[in-house]
């Protein structure tokens, strides 16, 4: 009988623990079933900054190459442009200046020439006065022919820009004052001693224009002239000056 009572009271305390162990884990598992998620936080998002825009830089790109393939001359050695008038022609340069008083750019003998820069100058693209000559006619419609029309004050005004691209960058030029000369030669000089000697150059050049803009010459300045030969009568040439206002190479 006693036995039976053990036994008895054994499980009851068995079922006791167990009855704990289920209730414990119950609440356990509520507890953490029903616990909130844990928020994690995170760093805002923000927009990838807009890359800056690259700068284009532009490569001077010359004509000069292709004008050399094409006429198959490395005599050519830049290409003039007066753009309002769509005036645009190869230059060539070689060890004097009658050749090309009648040889063309493929180097054929011609009566016609060519246009060419004056064979002094060391280095267009620093030169600090480029001469381009060209012939006229009262017979033929030459390159150079438009610069009679320099003779009119209206196409002065409004024809003054003219461009010179070189191998290495494109030199623009604003025409300043228009000459007409019979055997003055003040412009053939090239080479100057000193900065004074240059502004009393352009001092001479001006004397007497036809037109002039009173554009202020500089020490620093570089000068462009074009010269050709006038008729009716004959004896005379026309010069067109320019100041060089800007470069891009």
């Amino acid at each position: 009988m006693q036995k039976r009572k053990n036994l008895i009271i054994f499980i009851y305390i068995i079922a006791g623990i167990i009855c704990c162990s289920v209730g414990a884990f119950g609440i356990y598992y509520y507890n953490f079933s029903n616990k909130p998620p844990k928020v994690v936080s995170q760093k805002p998002v923000t927009k990838k900054k807009k890359d800056k825009k690259k700068e284009v830089v532009e490569i001077y790109n010359s004509p000069v190459p292709g004008l050399v393939d094409t006429y198959s001359n490395t005599d050519i050695v830049a290409q003039l442009q007066i753009p309002s008038v769509n005036f645009s022609y190869p230059v060539a340069m070689t060890y004097n200046n009658d050749f090309y008083l009648n040889h063309d750019f493929y180097k054929r003998e011609s009566q016609l020439g060519a246009i060419y820069i004056d064979y002094r100058t060391e280095d267009i693209n620093e030169a600090r006065q480029i001469n381009i000559y060209a012939h006229n006619s009262n017979y033929y419609i030459l390159p150079f022919k438009v610069l009679e029309n320099y003779q009119d004050q209206n196409f002065f005004t409004n024809n003054n820009d003219i461009y010179l691209y070189t191998d290495k960058q494109e030199l623009h030029y604003k025409v300043f004052s228009v000459r007409i000369i019979t055997n003055e030669d003040e412009h053939m000089i090239i080479d100057f001693n000193d900065d004074k000697e240059f502004l009393s150059h352009v001092a001479s050049l001006r004397e007497n224009s036809m037109f002039d803009t009173n554009e202020k010459i500089v020490k620093t300045d570089k000068l462009l002239i074009l010269q050709t030969c006038l008729y009716n009568p004959e004896g005379r040439k026309i010069l067109v000056m320019g100041k060089l206002v800007s470069d891009k190479k």
